[in-house]
């Protein structure tokens, strides 16, 4: 029998197949991880102010002067409208569709609700506020699952409560008491349900935390167990690599590049299938030795597959790699691919007319036969664990292997990740890229530096703008966000075409934006951290980061890596917030003093506290819903230590790892990609 926390959500009630189908698309394949989606915050109902804030949700009291009820029966629309005051200030107050609310209304002379002001001219406005009971005490306020709104989320997690039963933990128990956790139940209780605004929260959630980080060892652990060398079954010969290279490369390699090649070579040549990491910094020309790579498989008669996070830096990697790869027949396939293109790469895929194939990691889903797939690399961006599993996954198939990431890994850290795969390192940069000049700038000069840069735009520079927040949020009151700096943006950009991203928009919408950003039809874009991976623009020469103190540093020189990718000087401007601690002081003056990406990994896994507010899921700096290796280094190195226990001796072992472990094995059978 299925424990209760590794069911599926649909047991609990309210989710039927519509949204179980949201869930699985965001990854909420069980119980379990539906009841790890935290509250993004908390409202305290008994902490009221009556100084408004426009924009910033808050709790406050409304004195009632009118209301009315306006009803359409043919629309189906009803707004209840109220005139009030918070303090001395009118504010109006508009509730749509809630018309049973009419008769609280009526009855009250004051009002305790949760919203925000909007100022429009002089009138203050609150739409669709949460109205409160005074005796609701600490409300926990969940961010949205896809199309699945905040309040049925909530009432998802109450009905895991209400449906439990009182099953072991989801850890061994010698774990909970090495660690000195609190009861499981317990724990969840306090997170979802606290009782106390001055609860410790975080250590409670330090349990879950090493949980996530247990598990994703766990299926690293496993697959290593698993698979170990792979005896070499293609046979390669490179007798003159300068040739090959010659007639497909028009510029002198750097000697990391060489060393790389080197390896390659030797990796090809050896007993064993290729398990290799390519590990560079943003621009220092990873993408051609990966070429290099699936050339070698080419001369030798075989076929290649290069996987990219991304439709839109997938698509770039293909126009590269056209005319790369003159005189031999490659394809791209991706979720645009018409289908009667797809059915015909297929086919020519399983015949071997196709010798090289890109596209996402979609691909690994599709019913794809490869007449003789050798060499696969995977371009991972930044996707430290969506790549890992992928490339681990491909142990078993006898093919070799080369995955790339653009970030670059503290050792200590890399050994963990990466600790059974071949490193090269490329550290020197192709010759004639310039550096990116990096500038701290003040506030009181912001309106006049978009002046500036509304100017350049105009002359044909592409801009980034990069905000830590979609929108304002009351945990960073004091940080921007694209929805309260629109306005201004209209305001200083009028006559200039610009666009705007953010990780909530459809795939479909970003890469539309995208190809504009990159075509020219968009001059400045203007964004969360879903830039930071997945897209590389050439002519990009001015990256704009708000707030940037809030970010951590890797992140930061992820950002500053989107531009300077071509030939043109570029730059990177960062205006600090408003309330910069020392921390976020030190990590802006590093980032300026130092262009090494090794270095600043090193020093970012050091730092603590005030960095990557955007959070793992905005940054992608680590495929954790709710963990960051930056914050919990030592649970994460802890955890890694304790699954390797946990797959050699199986005694250790309790139902949830024993089903975690079953759900790998079955995952594993599944994928054949060659």
């Amino acid at each position: 029998m299925i424990p209760f926390l590794d069911s599926s959500p649909r047991i609990i009630k309210g989710v039927g197949e519509k949204y179980l189908k949201i869930l699985n698309r965001y990854r909420y394949n069980n119980v379990y991880d539906l009841i790890n989606h935290f509250p993004e915050y908390y409202i305290d109902t008994s902490e009221t102010d009556n100084i408004i804030e426009p924009g910033i949700e808050k709790v406050y009291l409304i004195d009632i002067k009118s209301s009315s009820l306006y009803r359409n029966y043919r629309r189906r629309l009803s707004i209840i409208n109220i005139s009030g005051t918070i303090g001395e200030v009118p504010v109006d107050m508009a509730i749509f569709n809630k018309p049973y609310m009419m008769e609280l209304i009526r009855a009250s002379d004051q009002l305790r609700i949760y919203g925000k002001v909007l100022v429009k001219g002089i009138q203050k406005k609150i739409e669709n506020p949460r109205i409160l009971k005074s005796e609701e005490g600490i409300i926990p306020v969940y961010k949205n699952i896809g199309a699945i709104r905040s309040g049925a989320v909530k009432n998802f997690i109450e009905h895991i409560f209400v449906q439990k039963d009182n099953s072991n933990d989801i850890l061994p128990e010698h774990l909970v008491k090495e660690y000195k956790f609190e009861p499981f139940w317990d724990s969840l209780e306090k997170i979802h349900s606290p009782i106390s605004s001055d609860l410790k929260l975080e250590k409670i959630k330090e349990r879950f935390i090493y949980t996530e980080f247990l598990f994703f060892q766990l299926e690293i652990a496993y697959i290593r167990e698993k698979s170990g060398k792979i005896i070499r079954e293609r046979k390669y010969s490179i007798s003159d690599p300068e040739k090959i290279i010659r007639d497909h490369v028009n510029f002198q390699l750097t000697s990391d590049q060489k060393k790389s090649v080197e390896n390659i070579k030797s990796d090809l040549t050896g007993d064993f299938t290729m398990q290799r990491i390519l590990l560079g910094d943003v621009g220092s020309g990873k993408t051609i030795i990966s070429f290099i790579f699936l050339l070698f498989a080419v001369k030798n008669g075989y076929q290649g597959a290069f996987l990219a996070p991304t439709e839109i830096l997938i698509s770039q990697h293909f126009e590269n790699a056209a005319r790369f790869f003159k005189g031999i027949n490659i394809a791209i396939l991706t979720g645009n691919t018409s289908a009667s293109e797809r059915k015909k790469i297929i086919s020519n895929l399983n015949s071997g007319k196709i010798r090289i194939v890109f596209g996402t990691h979609s691909l690994i889903n599709d019913k794809i036969i490869f007449n003789n797939l050798s060499a696969i690399v995977i371009d991972e961006q930044h996707r430290f664990g969506v790549a890992q599993r992928a490339a681990l996954f491909y142990k078993g198939e006898k093919a070799d292997l080369m995955v790339t990431t653009a970030t670059p890994i503290p050792r200590t850290l890399l050994l963990s990740l990466y600790k059974d795969l071949d490193v090269s390192e490329i550290r020197s940069m192709p010759k004639g890229r310039l550096p990116i000049e990096t500038l701290i700038l003040k506030q009181d000069i912001r309106e006049q530096f978009y002046s500036e840069v509304k100017r350049r735009a105009e002359e044909g520079e592409k801009v980034f703008i990069v905000l830590p927040l979609i929108s304002a949020s009351n945990r960073f009151r004091n940080l921007r966000s694209l929805e309260s700096e629109t306005p201004f943006f209209k305001r200083m950009f009028k006559g200039v075409p610009f666009g705007m991203l953010s990780g909530k928009i459809s795939p479909e919408e970003r890469n539309t934006v995208f190809r504009k950003f990159s075509d020219g039809d968009i001059r400045i874009l203007i964004s969360t951290t879903v830039i930071e991976v997945g897209i590389d623009i050439r002519d990009a020469t001015i990256m704009v980061i708000e707030d940037a103190d809030k970010f951590g540093l890797s992140q930061l020189h992820q950002l500053r890596g989107r531009v300077g990718r071509g030939d043109k000087k570029s730059f990177c401007y960062l205006f600090p917030s408003s309330r910069i601690t020392d921390t976020g002081s030190e990590r802006l003056r590093i980032i300026k003093e130092t262009s090494n990406g090794f270095e600043i990994a090193e020093k970012d896994l050091g730092m603590r506290g005030g960095g990557n507010i955007a959070g793992t899921e905005q940054s992608g700096y680590l495929d954790f819903r709710i963990s960051d290796i930056r914050e919990y280094p030592e649970l994460y190195f802890k955890a890694s230590r304790d699954a390797s226990a946990l797959i050699k001796d199986n005694t250790l072992q309790n139902i949830h790892i024993k089903h975690k472990l079953e759900l790998i094995e079955k995952r594993l059978k599944k994928i054949s990609f060659s």
